[in-house]
């Protein structure tokens, strides 16, 4: 399976217009790597494998996370997979877990995402900061986009140019005169280099039920796999 090195200046180099939603051409073309931390972004955005499952299940054992999806993986000596998580209700990590060649596996690294304020790269685009009243997912609704969130997120992206987004979670709700939406994704520029990486999405859906998106960032993975 093809898959994409998660490369920061990259991420961070990903720019969407202040005025367009039309991304500019990143300064620098992934590559495939081996030592590197890499996104499949051919696998369907909250998918995990059973051999993914099982190698969460082992690390995770006697803790309260769930797995919704690999976000990343590295090989080392042995693998490391950044899961992204819930724990309990009302909040989402990216968990980091060392599978050895001897079938061993151990979490190495776990950090929340503020979903008020994500970790998102130096290229912000045309984003709003959106403070405070975000209300998180239930963990049991969080494999997949509830319906008014897919129906929203489907109405925004519709015909939507520079970007090719594959939801991953709704990571949060905003009640403003409407509701906001914050969506993590995986995708990748629709460019002749296409730039592949993480996303976060928010869109807008008024008392109408108009849809708009508000913002589209580069999630900046390593501020959240890194100690």
């Amino acid at each position: 399976m093809k898959k994409y090195i998660i490369a920061l200046a990259a991420v961070a180099a990903i720019g969407l217009a202040a005025c367009a939603n039309t991304p500019s051409a990143p300064q620098e073309e992934t590559k495939p790597t081996v030592g590197g931390w890499t996104i499949e972004t051919e696998v369907p955005g909250a998918t995990l494998t059973s051999d993914e499952q099982a190698v969460f299940d082992k690390a995770a054992e006697g803790t309260d996370y769930k797995a919704v999806s690999v976000l990343a993986t590295q090989v080392v000596a042995g693998t490391n997979y950044a899961f992204l998580c819930t724990k309990g209700a009302g909040e989402w990590d990216v968990v980091v877990v060392y599978a050895d060649l001897k079938g061993n596996a151990q979490i190495t690294s776990e950090k929340a995402i503020d979903v008020a304020e994500p970790a998102i790269g130096d290229g912000t685009y045309y984003a709003e900061k959106l403070a405070g009243g975000w209300n998180v997912p239930e963990p049991g609704d969080a494999a997949k986009l509830p319906d008014n969130a897919a129906k929203a997120f489907d109405a925004a992206f519709e015909g939507y140019v520079g970007v090719k987004l594959s939801p991953v979670a709704l990571l949060g709700t905003q009640v403003v005169s409407g509701m906001n939406y914050r969506v993590l994704c995986k995708g990748a520029t629709v460019t002749a280099e296409p730039a592949n990486g993480l996303y976060i999405a928010t869109v807008y859906e008024d008392a109408q039920g108009a849809c708009t998106v508000s913002s589209v960032d580069a999630l900046d993975l390593l501020a959240l796999i890194n100690n």
